[in-house]
Parts: C-alpha cells; sequence; structure tokens
C-alpha cells in the first residue's frame, strides 16, 4: 500500500470513530513517523478545503423559517380538531352515527 494510501486509511479510522486498542497503537506507531505525519496532515488540509467547497453560498433560512412556522400552523390545526371532536362527542351522544352492519 502506498504512504497517501495509508494515509487516507488512517484518515478514514480516526474520522469514523472509536477506535480498538490494537487499532489505536498501529496509529500511534505509524504516526511517530515524520513522513507519515505530514501525509495525514496532508490529508486533513485537502477535507478542509472540501469542506469549505462543500458548504451552500447561501443558506436556505427564509425557507427552514417557513417550514417550522407551517409546522405550527399544522399542529394547532390538528389539536383544534382533535378537541372539537371531543367536546362535539361528550356534549350530544347524536353525534355519532351507529354502524350496524350486522342488520344489513
Amino acid at each position: 500500500m502506498s504512504r497517501r494510501a495509508e494515509a487516507a486509511r488512517w484518515f478514514a479510522v480516526l474520522h469514523r470513530g472509536l477506535m480498538t486498542v490494537g487499532e489505536r497503537a498501529a496509529y500511534e506507531r505509524w504516526l511517530s513517523d515524520d513522513v507519515n505525519r505530514r501525509d495525514l496532515d496532508e490529508m486533513q488540509r485537502i477535507w478542509a478545503m472540501l469542506e469549505i467547497t462543500h458548504r451552500p453560498a447561501s443558506p436556505a433560512v427564509p425557507y427552514l423559517r417557513e417550514s417550522r412556522s407551517m409546522r405550527k400552523i399544522m399542529i394547532a390545526a390538528t389539536c383544534l380538531v382533535s378537541l372539537s371532536v371531543m367536546v362535539l362527542s361528550l356534549a350530544s351522544t347524536s353525534f355519532w352515527t351507529a354502524l350496524d352492519w350486522t342488520n344489513r
């Protein structure tokens, strides 16, 4: 495996999350070489540049505000309809019709 491929592998392992004890020991041994450390630093610089170019130029904040306010309106409307059905069902027993399928 080439030096850069090895640096890319360790970079992926680092960004994956937790390492096993064996992986950590192998990483520390690999990182003790200055050439490997430079290769890993280069991978991190490349990753940082890619993250900068990946971000959108202008975030869609107005759309987020619209969707959040619409969600609040829909939740309020659902609660109002549910409350209305509950009040009608408690106030009048003739509100509900009987579904008597066996008599047909």
